[in-house]
């Protein structure tokens, strides 16, 4: 669920691009502590520790798949999530 919180802040709230989204270092929060930081994330991870957190660099956090309706009527925008195989297509 915390995968899909953090795609829909970025797509909803901040405006990113679905593909964005789907590539961007995600967090998991499960206790107060460790903050735990997908790898490529070392800077995002840095910066907590900075503000007093304890984090851990992880592999990777799950794999979302996502369709976005476009404002055209048969317009929409799939995308695989990067950190697995797969792709988006239409049939």
């Amino acid at each position: 669920l915390n995968n899909l919180c953090q795609v829909l802040v970025r797509l909803v709230d901040r405006g990113e691009s679905l593909d964005a989204v789907m590539a961007a270092t995600r967090v998991h929060v499960e206790t107060a502590e460790p903050v735990r930081v997908e790898a490529g994330g070392e800077a995002l991870a840095a910066g907590l520790e900075r503000l007093g957190h304890s984090t851990q660099i992880r592999p990777r956090f799950g794999a979302l798949q996502a369709i976005r309706l476009g404002p055209g009527r048969d317009e929409m925008i799939g995308v695989a999530d990067p950190r697995r195989a797969g792709t988006a297509s239409w049939v």
